[in-house]
Parts: C-alpha cells; structure tokens; sequence
C-alpha cells in the first residue's frame, strides 16, 4: 500500500504520453495545430490509457470516508483496493 495508515485509496492507474502525443507537441512547436486539434489528439492519447507504453504513469487517488481504525486511522470500509489499483 503506497500511503499505509492514510485514508487515501486508489482509484484508478492509467498512462498517457504515447507515440501520438509527441506528435502533437511538435505540431504545437511549429505552430501547425489549432486548440480544437489539440484537444483531438489529447482524447486520442487517453484512448491507450491501458497501453503500459506511455511515457507517464498517472494514478487517482480518493480521500475514503469511513471509520476509524484501531491506530486513529481512517480505514476503507470495505478494506479492498479496486481492481484498476491492484498492482499499484
């Protein structure tokens, strides 16, 4: 658990910065895109959010609400992460 004892939770773990992001920063640097083809290409990268080939690595994490544990920590009610989280 990456924040052992806190009462943060994974979400969710994705990566973005694939192959089509380089090319819409060097379309940006050459001022050859406009915003509405920026935002295209951006939703395009976050199609191959599962593609562990990315440059980044982005992880979620949600603030759980829920009891207090034995040591004064928020704990998870139902103590599991979720299943995008399992190997963060």
């Amino acid at each position: 658990m990456l924040f052992g004892g806190s009462s943060l939770e994974c979400e969710e773990v994705f990566y973005n910065g694939h192959l089509i992001k380089f090319y819409q920063i060097a379309m940006e640097r050459f001022g050859l895109i406009d915003d509405r083809k920026w935002w295209r290409l951006e939703e395009r990268d976050l199609l191959y959010r599962d593609n562990k080939m990315g440059v980044q690595l982005n992880a979620v994490f949600k603030k759980v609400v829920g009891f207090k544990g034995k040591d004064g920590h928020t704990e998870p009610e139902s103590g599991k992460k979720t299943e995008l989280c399992k190997d963060a």
